[in-house]
């Protein structure tokens, strides 16, 4: 994801109030393509046209989080579609004026936030034959304070 008008700071105090409020273990990460970027050599991420570009996983392998493959059904190191929007609702709700875009969306503030974000959880993650929605593709029972 890359992130405007948000500070790594802001950022790390966004995922901190949303492990204290559910219990989970997200953190940040490099994105791997960003490695070869302009990187900042305090922080180890990429900084690049006064964005921030980062993707969260999850520290620990009992996390509610947990996203599962379309097809077999493994349990991956990534965040749920769930997760991810319990993240954007607090870094929005925080920095309402941010823009974030991300692999399925740009969202250029709290409100475009609120207009596109749950149609990307209907969004095909498997194949044709075996279609599965993103949002269906997790282990938290879809527990998503809308």
């Amino acid at each position: 994801m890359r992130l405007n008008g948000v500070t790594l700071k802001q950022l790390r105090r966004v995922i901190k109030k949303v492990n204290k409020e559910h219990g989970t273990t997200l953190k940040l990460s490099q994105q791997s393509f960003a490695r070869n970027m302009d990187q900042n050599e305090s922080d180890g991420f990429t900084h690049k046209r006064g964005g921030l570009s980062f993707c969260l996983r999850l520290d620990s392998c009992k996390d509610r989080f947990h996203r599962r493959a379309a097809i077999t059904g493994r349990r991956l190191n990534c965040v749920c579609w769930h997760g991810h929007y319990e993240f954007m609702a607090v870094l929005f709700g925080l920095f309402p004026d941010a823009r974030l875009k991300s692999h399925m969306a740009d969202y250029q503030g709290a409100a475009d936030f609120r207009t596109k974000y749950i149609l990307t959880g209907e969004r095909n993650a498997g194949s044709i034959m075996q279609p599965v929605a993103y949002r269906d593709l997790c282990e938290c029972n879809g527990i998503v304070n809308w």
